[in-house]
């Protein structure tokens, strides 16, 4: 007992117990701001903070490396009895028993899947032009084009409305052909995740769990239907990350390029494509995997060619879709977006402090401020949403200016560090405290469906031509109904599954459970996704079409942790 308690302390209990001191904090921290949404972050309070959170943190920590080592020891115990059991010597032929004879085709999934989301189609046919999606057709009307949304998801959507509304004569069509398109791109996408599975060996009960989960999964279902980009970026996102699994996981010692490498590139081009802020995660995945690359050649290890491989395949797809959007930027001459959207934070914490202490600012930062954010919109702040200050904001004068805008930020920061902290965490509320709620209201809780899931028609659609006509009017008023009134939330226990705040967490805890159970090579890839959700900490708001995208890969990477029959060594 003496000697199993001194291997646990030896290993993974230090950095389980810091990361889980980090959470229990931040959880502290948000419920505190719920009870007072103006919190002073005095040191009298960061000691109470520390001190409420270190002791669980440090108990949560050697807890679960106890458990973890445990469950190790197990695993080694069971290995040992088949070799003891002559199991080994007689089970190389049932070793290479190809898992799709005892699996269900990815095909077949792929049907499954993409019938789970029919009925959803009929209810709110032709799909759900919610949001952006009045803002991207406005461009493909009048011709003038904006890189704010990934231009090549509006040129897209503008084929289906120019051949709904000149090649058929109805652009309800138009959209309802996008939206299957949509369908079978992210039910496709789900069933080729399936079949990688199967490919890295797999249980059963892991694949079938992966597919109930693209089929149940009630986000699936409205993200598939909704023509924003969130549908088509999870569709190429979620696989090639399953394939970066795929790769770290596998051994290849060689550099020659197979289907899962050219599946990987073209499936990483639309994931750059679709979502502007999807580069800066792959870019940090990169120059790790890189630097991973150096350092074993340094140490003659010859696991340097893997990823190296992937580092190359990886810069490829990157280099690609850049150069495809600069060149369709150039031919359609897209004005460049406005950059607003990576200053919602700054935009934030400037305004809440303009709206607390605007009677006591010096002038010369006020002047900056009032320059910065026009029209006095600091006065709309909301700690939930930057848009009502966004909107307004001149970024222009922050261009031509850096050196006074970022002199009054930094010397308000310095003067008013609560409001800084407070604003950054109201926003980010959902992302990092996992009994939060106020995520599900950000733009009212009236009967309107601008909720968690927004399916909200924007006006502006009937005047392009596109009307909602629900085929099950009851199905669709259900679904509204259980939408506008966060129903699923409101399950006990089982409907926190349903709230954000668990995701990143999720993805920092699987990341040190790859370093505890010797999995370094699989780290690089939930590098990439805590990367991702970084640029969502700096995002307007939280939201669910934000955080879907990675919210959908957790039982993907749980499969590739637990559900692995046969070798499952690391190669680290």
């Amino acid at each position: 007992m003496r000697e199993k308690i001194q291997s646990i302390l030896k290993r993974g209990w230090l950095l389980f117990s810091i990361v889980n001191s980090i959470f229990f904090a931040f959880q502290i921290a948000g419920f505190s701001l719920f009870k007072n949404p103006s919190l002073e972050w005095k040191p009298g309070f960061c000691l109470i903070i520390f001190s409420a959170s270190i002791i669980p943190g440090i108990g949560s920590g050697i807890l679960i490396s106890w458990l973890l080592s445990k469950r190790k020891d197990i695993e080694e115990e069971a290995v040992f009895a088949k070799y003891e059991d002559g199991w080994l010597v007689e089970g190389y032929r049932s070793l290479g028993t190809p898992v799709k004879k005892r699996i269900p085709s990815s095909f077949l999934a792929w049907i499954i899947i993409f019938v789970s989301y029919i009925p959803g189609l009929l209810a709110y046919y032709p799909g759900i032009c919610s949001y952006d999606a009045y803002i991207q057709l406005e461009q493909c009307i009048s011709g003038e084009w904006n890189g704010h949304h990934p231009i090549l998801h509006t040129l897209l959507l503008n084929l289906f409305w120019q051949f709904g509304k000149y090649g058929i004569g109805d652009v309800n069509i138009g959209i309802f052909m996008f939206v299957l398109l949509q369908m079978l791109c992210l039910s496709g996408g789900f069933a080729y995740c399936i079949h990688i599975m199967k490919k890295l060996r797999c249980s059963l009960g892991w694949c079938v769990g992966c597919l109930l989960f693209a089929v149940l999964f009630p986000y699936n279902m409205f993200i598939s239907l909704s023509v924003t980009k969130a549908g088509l970026f999870t569709a190429a996102f979620l696989p090639m990350t399953v394939l970066a699994l795929y790769f770290f996981t596998k051994k290849r010692e060689s550099m020659m390029p197979e289907r899962e490498d050219i599946a990987y590139v073209l499936l990483l081009i639309p994931a750059v494509a679709f979502r502007n802020n999807a580069k800066y995660a792959i870019i940090v995945y990169m120059a790790v995997v890189l630097v991973t690359a150096i350092v074993l050649l340094i140490k003659k290890n010859y696991r340097f060619v893997l990823y190296f491989r992937v580092f190359v395949s990886t810069l490829t797809g990157l280099v690609i879709a850049l150069v495809l959007i600069a060149a369709v930027n150039k031919l359609m001459d897209v004005t460049q977006g406005d950059r607003r959207e990576m200053l919602s934070i700054p935009i934030q914490q400037l305004a809440r402090t303009a709206y607390d202490h605007n009677a006591e600012l010096e002038p010369r930062d006020m002047e900056v401020i009032d320059s910065f954010i026009l029209n006095e919109a600091w006065r709309s702040y909301d700690p939930l949403i930057s848009d009502p200050v966004k909107r307004h904001v001149n970024t222009w004068y922050a261009l031509h200016y850096p050196k006074k805008t970022l002199g009054t930020y930094l010397r308000l920061l310095w003067r008013y560090p609560d409001e800084y902290i407070n604003a950054f965490l109201a926003q980010n509320a959902g992302y990092l405290y996992i009994f939060d709620r106020s995520c599900l209201d950000v733009y009212g809780s009236d009967n309107d469906g601008r909720g968690f899931v927004q399916t909200a028609w924007a006006g502006a659609m009937t005047e392009y031509g596109v009307s909602k006509h629900p085929v099950i009017p009851f199905f669709f008023e259900a679904l509204e109904k259980i939408n506008y009134e966060n129903l699923i939330q409101k399950i006990p226990v089982l409907g926190h599954l349903f709230l954000p705040g668990y995701v990143l967490w999720f993805f920092v805890f699987i990341t040190v459970v790859f370093w505890y159970r010797k999995k370094y090579h699989l780290i690089p890839v939930s590098v990439m996704v805590l990367a991702f959700i970084g640029t969502l900490l700096l995002g307007p708001t939280v939201q669910m079409r934000y955080i879907y995208p990675v919210w959908v890969m957790l039982p993907f990477f749980l499969a590739v942790v637990y559900g692995r029959k046969g070798n499952n060594q690391s190669h680290g």
